[in-house]
Formats: C-alpha cells, sequence, structure tokens
C-alpha cells in the first residue's frame, strides 16, 4: 500500500452516491489529482471539514485499486471570508477553476500551489479590488505554466525598443510600430499596461499583490488575459461570466 503525505488544496468536489464523495486536489509532490473520500457528506464525518473547496491542509492519502483515498486530513487554513461576499467568492472559484484546468497529474509544481495560495489570502483580506488580485493571478500562473509572454523584445523583429504600443495574442507577446501589419487583431495598449505586466511576472511573490492601478491599465489588462488565456488554454470559464453579469 503506498502511501502519500503533502500538503494540498482541494479545487473541487463532487458528490458520488449517498454519502462520498471524489475531491480534487492540487498537492506540492504530484500536483492534481483525484481521491475518493468515503462518508465524506455525513454529518458526523470527520472528513466534513476538510474536503471542501478552498480547504488547504496537511493530508495523507493511501493509493487503493483505481485511485487515492483519503485517510486522513487536518486543516491549515479554509479561507472562510471568500464566502462572505458572492464577487469575491465567485474569483476564489475562478482562481480554482484555471488551476484545475492548468494544473498537471503527477507533476508538482509548488510556485503554483503557493502563488494561489497569496491570490485566496488576498481575496478573502480584500484590501485591493478583486478584479486586480485575479488578474495578477492569471498572467503569474500562465507564465509558471509555460506560456509567459515575451515583453522586453518585439516577437517579431526581435529589436529591444523604447516602446510597444500593441501586444499580440497569437504571437505571443508585444509588437513594435513597424511589426504591427504581421497581427491586426493585435492588442493596442498603454505603456502602463506593459509595465504592470512586467511588474506582475518579475516581482517576487511577496510583493506580488501591494500596488494598484488605474481604471484604463485594470480593463486593458481583463482584455488582454481574456484573450491570451481563451486562445492559449482553449476553455471558456463560466464562473467569468457569471463575474461580469455580477458587475
Amino acid at each position: 500500500m503506498r502511501e502519500l503525505k503533502t500538503k494540498g488544496l482541494v479545487l473541487r468536489e463532487i458528490s458520488v452516491g449517498e454519502s462520498d464523495k471524489i475531491i480534487t486536489v492540487f498537492t506540492e509532490e504530484l500536483g492534481k489529482i483525484s481521491v475518493s473520500v468515503r462518508g465524506a457528506r455525513r454529518p458526523r464525518s470527520r472528513f466534513v471539514a476538510g474536503t471542501q473547496v478552498f480547504v488547504y491542509g496537511d493530508f495523507i492519502f493511501f493509493k487503493g485499486k483505481n485511485m487515492w483515498n483519503l485517510s486522513q486530513v487536518e486543516v491549515i487554513e479554509t479561507f472562510h471570508n471568500l464566502r462572505n461576499d458572492i464577487y469575491i467568492l465567485s474569483h476564489g472559484i475562478y482562481a480554482m477553476e484555471l488551476l484545475d484546468t492548468v494544473g498537471e497529474e503527477n507533476n508538482g509544481n509548488p510556485q503554483l500551489l503557493q502563488l494561489t495560495l497569496h491570490t485566496l489570502w488576498n481575496l478573502s483580506k480584500n484590501e485591493i479590488p478583486a478584479a486586480l488580485v485575479i488578474r495578477i493571478y492569471e498572467w503569474r500562473l500562465m507564465s509558471l505554466s509555460g506560456y509567459t509572454p515575451e515583453i522586453i523584445h518585439c516577437v517579431h523583429c526581435s529589436e529591444k525598443k523604447e516602446e510597444y504600443p500593441y501586444f499580440s495574442v497569437t504571437e505571443g507577446g508585444v509588437l513594435c510600430q513597424g511589426c504591427y501589419a504581421i497581427d491586426r487583431a493585435s492588442h493596442k495598449i498603454e505603456p502602463g499596461t506593459l509595465y504592470t505586466i512586467h511588474y506582475i511576472l518579475s516581482a517576487p511573490l511577496k510583493e506580488l499583490f501591494k500596488f494598484q492601478v488605474s481604471d484604463i491599465v485594470l480593463k486593458e489588462l481583463a482584455k488582454l488575459n481574456r484573450s491570451f488565456i481563451a486562445y492559449h488554454l482553449e476553455k471558456r470559464f463560466k464562473t467569468l461570466e457569471f463575474i461580469d453579469k455580477l458587475g
């Protein structure tokens, strides 16, 4: 019997039968794994608190015949404040959906886990707008998942310019004025937006959520992020559409 002791974050839970669950956990060692939890939906189950979405904890799993099974969980953090506001909660759920999409099975990514924990913590503190927190998360998550945009040199001519007025989603980075013609569908961006993206991609994690931006930059980040993520992940997120409706 194989045993796994690890810290992990619950991304998703699915009801099975009358009282069981299957949860998706993003772990330090193995990345994303599916775990069967027997009796988790019974009111007196010892697994009730530790198998809900957003729970970060110390887990002990054992490998059954077909999948992992939960043996023990000690809750470290529940991010309970996320549930106090539907708008903030929706951003948290969207973050879980993003991690579930890019997370790989049997491939640990501790940096991605720590980024997500910092994101949930900053959403729950509500000190900077949830929309900015999630824009930061989107760019950094995509970078850690292998989709780092080129923002130092023009993606077409490879030259380093003082200004890059365009960002091409399909080419994967900035375009100078002279190379705009290769992608006339590229996004026009403000210098402040490009500076913000550069900061998000390069800042230490502890400094990542300590700035504000103008409404113009925030709107440009949202537009770019949506196009960039949709193109590379080839997926629509219904929670993001719900957030739009909330306004």
